[in-house]
């Protein structure tokens, strides 16, 4: 039999950018029919410690998944006081990845890979980075060292180091790409079921024109007639 359930609070249809917030109402509605018969396990719209606590206190789940958001930051469980905020930025993470990937190479064994897991999650780690950045952006899918990796992490700390920047003020990046608010959402709907229509010159239109009818004149112009 079933000794625990995970629930995602999405319908298939909601994904890439229709993700929209997972539906914790209904997770709740499926715990209160089921959960005093087996463990239910919240997922969806978790990015953080407080959407932790906050979908906690909504469903009365008994516990929490976190998928997309946890692949850009691993310690998203973590909490380091009663009011949590950001104590392990992401370089921190890119390095601690690196200096494990040297110890245990991910092309080692069956584990993974290779290079295209390492590039993979340096990619996540550092996405916000990489967002402002062309050359990094386009150069680190094709790193094929972990000193490459490593170079990358390096230019982005020194940069970091000019910028002033707070580990406290980092925000997630790439799980956020597809997150957008409801308005932008309703304006892609529209855009999306908008049919577009092209208006074709004369040439074209009497090509057309031809493949229905044989009233072809000697320069090869349709006559008067149905086409």
């Amino acid at each position: 039999g079933v000794h625990m359930l995970t629930i995602h609070g999405r319908t298939r249809h909601q994904k890439s950018v229709f993700t929209g917030h997972s539906d914790w109402k209904t997770i709740r509605w499926i715990i209160d029919q089921l959960g005093h018969r087996v463990p239910i396990i919240a997922n969806g719209s978790i990015g953080s410690y407080q959407d932790i606590v906050a979908c906690m206190e909504e469903t009365k789940a008994d516990g929490i998944m976190s998928s997309e958001a946890v692949l850009e930051y691993p310690p998203l469980f973590h909490m380091s006081s009663p009011d949590p905020v950001r104590s392990i930025g992401r370089l921190q993470l890119a390095q601690e990845y690196i200096d494990l990937a040297r110890q245990y190479p991910p092309n080692k064994g069956g584990q993974g890979s290779g290079m295209k897991c390492m590039r993979t999650h340096i990619h996540r780690f550092l996405h916000a980075d990489l967002q402002n950045d062309a050359h990094w952006r386009s150069h680190v899918v094709n790193i094929e060292t972990l000193d490459g990796l490593q170079e990358c992490v390096d230019y982005f700390r020194e940069k970091h180091r000019k910028q002033n920047h707070k580990v406290e003020d980092e925000q997630l990046s790439w799980y956020m790409r597809h997150r957008s608010d409801p308005e932008a959402v309703r304006e892609r709907l529209e855009r999306n079921s908008q049919i577009k229509c092209h208006e074709l010159d004369d040439h074209a239109a009497e090509s057309m024109g031809n493949m229905f009818s044989d009233n072809l004149n000697e320069c090869g112009r349709v006559e008067d007639g149905d086409y």
